[in-house]
């Protein structure tokens, strides 16, 4: 039969206020009745909110992710070509540049495990 619903009425029932969806119909078995329901949507929204943190804490987890990769990626060409470097110049003093750069290297990748 016909129908006819409204959503979000704020309502108190007994002590508590709360948000309830109804939906009013006429009874096709018995047309001078009109069937009344009331459904307490408090929690379906609750739900549906922490559905929504859930989804957004995944996709978190996803960004942080893929910025480590493009973050270690060229973290480790930049230790590797450092160590490359080292290996081809004659002073010490100079080595000491290199062994900074891979320390420091080092030190973010760590960074970056950490937070994973």
């Amino acid at each position: 039969g016909l129908t006819y619903g409204c959503r979000e009425l704020a309502a108190r029932v007994g002590d508590r206020e709360t948000v309830l969806d109804c939906r009013v119909g006429l009874l096709d078995s018995q047309p001078d009745h009109l069937l009344l329901e009331l459904f307490d949507t408090v929690v379906d929204r609750q739900l549906r909110r922490e559905e929504d943190l859930l989804a957004q804490q995944r996709l978190s987890r996803r960004i942080i992710r893929q910025l480590a990769h493009e973050v270690k990626n060229p973290l480790g060409g930049l230790r590797g070509a450092a160590q490359l470097l080292e290996r081809q110049l004659p002073s010490t003093d100079l080595k000491a540049y290199t062994k900074v750069i891979i320390e420091e290297a080092d030190r973010l990748a760590a960074l970056v495990d950490s937070i994973l």
